[in-house]
């Protein structure tokens, strides 16, 4: 009689933690969607960041040289106004890239970063889950 008493607990807690497994599996993978959406939209707020900053070094750009040449005092030609202006441009533009580019890498790296950690994570909770399968099943023989 207590044979089948216990029996019947057993089956009753091997029911109920496969029941829990289920819902805990169910969460997990809920959890890491989640993720991975939080990853996706971080991401794309740095994208957006990068070119609020270019906009914005851009509208600056655009608003010097019109002060530059209220203030300054006409030594020379016209034309060679112009070169200047060009030139200034030029290396204006190439600094503002060079900016844009290592935003960029910084960006790229933190992806990386990401990625790794993300793995990690799911590294971690496959040997955790591994661990919790094996301890179960020792368990389970235990039991029988």
């Amino acid at each position: 009689m207590k044979v089948k008493s216990y029996k019947r607990q057993a089956e009753e807690a091997e029911e109920l933690s496969n029941v829990n497994l289920s819902k805990f599996r169910k969460i997990q993978h809920e959890l890491e969607e989640a993720e991975e959406r939080a990853d996706i939209a971080e991401s794309q707020v740095n994208k957006l960041r990068v070119k609020s900053r270019e906009f914005h070094s851009k509208k600056i750009g655009e608003e010097e040289p019109q002060k530059h040449c209220l203030n300054q005092k006409v030594h020379s030609s016209p034309m060679t106004e112009k070169k200047r202006e060009r030139k200034r441009k030029q290396t204006r533009g190439r600094e503002e890239e060079g900016e844009r580019e290592k935003e960029r890498e910084r960006t790229r790296d933190r992806e990386r970063e990401k990625v790794k950690r993300r793995k990690k994570r799911r590294e971690k909770r496959g040997r955790e889950k591994e661990r919790k399968e094996e301890r179960e099943k020792q368990e389970r023989e235990k039991q029988d």
